[in-house]
């Protein structure tokens, strides 16, 4: 079968602990749990910074972000993608390129706690994804 047979491939890294601690078939679990998705957050962003002292966003997690946003959008899902500052101009592009129905946030300096918290009281999320490298 499809997953079983993606589950193996995606599983023969010995060494990385993480998948050999996966369930059997997670992406069969994961595509069964987000077909239901009705209103979704996507985390993403993850400064890396640079010789000279500035920061800029990493590129692995927007780009996995947009198509899922783009996924979930086209199942008719509200999604709400939020980043960092570094992250967000790629963000931005990424997304508004693949899920122009997606909604973008920046994720403030300060107040970071209470800022995600309020998101979530009112986007009312009933699946909150995090993406990074």
């Amino acid at each position: 079968t499809f997953f079983k047979d993606l589950d193996t491939i995606m599983k023969q890294d010995f060494e990385t602990v993480v998948l050999k601690a996966l369930p059997d078939n997670p992406i069969q679990e994961t595509l069964n749990t987000l077909a239901d998705a009705r209103r979704v957050i996507l985390l993403t962003g993850f400064p890396v910074r640079l010789s000279n002292g500035s920061y800029v966003g990493e590129t692995d997690g927007p780009l996995g972000t947009a198509d899922i946003a783009a996924a979930l959008t086209a199942l008719g899902a509200s999604v709400l993608v939020i980043t960092d500052e570094p992250a967000f101009s790629i963000v931005s592009d990424v997304v508004c390129y693949r899920a122009p129905k997606a909604k973008l946030m920046m994720l403030p300096k300060a107040d970071t706690g209470d800022f995600i918290r309020n998101c979530i009281k009112t986007f009312a999320p009933n699946h909150l994804i995090s993406l990074t490298n």
